[in-house]
């Protein structure tokens, strides 16, 4: 069978027009203001605490990990002097502290004044002296790559 001519497709309804841009106008999505990262009141919960912060670098939960880095780098140099005061305390593990000494080798010295480097640097020097060798090594390591600049450390 043969067919001569043009075959055209069939008419829309234009009623069915109508009913689509009604439903698009329904199911569009509301315009959402942009967030406010200030708090408001009370209710809204208080920003973590650096210092809970720099454990959190050797947890087992990526997130959290992912979370107190970026925490920490926004910080600045507020929170490079928390992981050094965290080398410190007595009660951090060796997984916490070899996570320090890793952000603190990945950090920017820049952002430091000359006595905020210096306490960096004495922190790292405290961590030469650890019992457990993984730590030491993580801590020649930072030095490797911040180096000693004009204070002298010790290594042992």
């Amino acid at each position: 069978m043969v067919t001569t001519g043009c075959i055209q497709p069939p008419t829309r309804d234009p009623s069915r027009d109508a009913d689509m841009a009604q439903s698009k106008e329904l199911l569009s999505p509301e315009v959402r203001t942009p967030v406010d990262s200030e708090r408001k009141d009370e209710s809204d919960p208080p920003n973590p605490a650096l210092k809970d912060d720099v454990p959190k670098l050797s947890s087992e939960i990526p997130l959290e990990r992912i979370q107190a880095d970026n925490r920490l780098k926004q910080a600045g140099a507020k929170g490079l002097l928390a992981v050094a005061s965290f080398l410190y305390l007595p009660k951090a593990t060796d997984a916490q502290l070899i996570e320090a000494l890793r952000f603190f080798a990945s950090a920017d010295f820049s952002i430091l004044d000359s006595d905020q480097t210096a306490t960096g640097r004495e922190a790292v020097a405290h961590s030469l002296t650890y019992k457990r060798g993984e730590v030491r090594v993580q801590a020649g390591r930072e030095r490797k790559v911040h180096g000693p600049g004009a204070q002298r450390t010790k290594f042992l």
